[in-house]
């Protein structure tokens, strides 16, 4: 979670088949540059932070 709070350039994570699990930290607010957040095949469960949707404007694509 706070670990991401720092990555505000951040413009694209791609995390592909591995042992992630768990749900996406609201941290993920912090990353105002994020345009590609892409978690196929991963363990990542839970609802989708709304901070997304909010924080996020940049944002063109989502795949969990």
């Amino acid at each position: 979670g706070k670990e991401l709070t720092g990555l505000t350039q951040l413009e694209r994570l791609q995390i592909y088949a591995a042992p992630v699990s768990g749900t996406i930290p609201s941290a993920v607010q912090a990353l105002t540059s994020m345009r590609i957040l892409d978690l196929p095949d991963t363990r990542i469960s839970g609802t989708i932070p709304a901070a997304i949707g909010t924080h996020l404007n940049v944002l063109q694509e989502l795949s969990v």
